[in-house]
């Protein structure tokens, strides 16, 4: 029997292999997408391997989804080595000399860590060259792909009782929070917190004038405090004060009479929910309902 070398041993298993045997370099592509002052966002994280994790902080680019959260995916490595290979095509290439697009233009920041180094770049779809908006679309796709696998998830459904209501009469509202994925999901206790903004809060829009002769007073934010709740639907004994824990499809259900002092007329009316609570595995963020609309008189 003829022996074989180890040098050529090992090129014949490479060539095999497609050269997977070797191990591969460690790398983190972080992609952001801020959508308000809050700082709220979408926060997509690549590996090496192709594990894809997006962390879902507001529902307003999305508004359909109605839920914020934890999502994973795996694309595999080559697909992860392939947007690693593009980033760093772009990094040798200098940044164009465009104008700075207006305020609140929708940007996303791209950063590539390595070696000890992380290089970002701020795609602007007005300003920045077309090579670099590809490669911002092909790392957003992987976001959109992993929205099909939440794992650690709340989503909010909300109803109004009624389409027409007199002034200072009450307006019956219903929330629903549902636990979506693998994992339990934390969030902010909705009838525990003193904050102005944590919690449920109905916002109405004056939407029978035009937007230029809108002001202030015809955009009113209402918190739904305990004052307000008619019946609650939640789990016993929670697992910490102030919090909120819902098990996989789990469910919490809410129901208000709110008082309506609002002015006479038309208006577009949202449910927001907001939990900020940080540490551990709770979630962060906002979900913002679907406009009702809803008539004053």
């Amino acid at each position: 029997m003829k022996k074989v070398s180890i040098p050529i041993l090992l090129v014949s298993l490479i060539l095999m292999y497609g050269g997977y045997c070797m191990p591969q370099e460690p790398f983190l592509i972080t992609a952001s997408f801020p959508l308000d002052e809050g700082g709220l966002g979408y926060i997509l994280r690549i590996d090496q391997l192709g594990n894809s994790e997006l962390k879902m902080e507001t529902n307003v680019e999305k508004p359909e989804v109605n839920a914020i959260g934890v999502y994973q995916i795996s694309i595999g490595q080559e697909r992860a080595q392939e947007l690693r290979k593009n980033l760093n095509l772009l990094s040798k290439r200098p940044f164009p000399k465009s104008p700075e697009g207006p305020p609140g233009t929708p940007m996303v920041r791209v950063a590539l860590e390595e070696g000890g180094k992380t290089e970002q770049r701020f795609v602007d779809p007005s300003t920045s060259t077309p090579a670099m908006c590809q490669v911002a679309d092909q790392i957003k796709k992987v976001g959109e792909d992993a929205l099909k696998n939440p794992v650690q998830v709340i989503r909010m459904s909300a109803s109004l009782d009624q389409a027409e209501i007199g002034r200072s009469a009450k307006l019956k509202v219903v929330i629903r929070l549902t636990a979506d994925g693998a994992m339990e999901s934390t969030v902010n206790d909705p009838l525990q917190t003193q904050s102005k903004t944590r919690g449920f809060t109905v916002w109405g829009v004056r939407s029978d004038l035009p937007v230029t002769e809108l002001w202030p007073q015809h955009s009113i934010h209402q918190k739904l405090t305990t004052e307000y709740l008619t019946k609650a639907d939640v789990p016993k004994d929670p697992m910490e004060p102030g919090c909120l824990t819902l098990k996989p499809s789990q469910k919490a259900e809410y129901q208000f009479e709110v008082p309506i002092s609002w002015e006479p007329g038309a208006y577009a009316v949202r449910l927001i929910f907001e939990t900020s609570r940080m540490g551990g595995k709770a979630l962060r963020g906002n979900i913002l309902s679907m406009p009702v609309q809803l008539k004053v008189k």
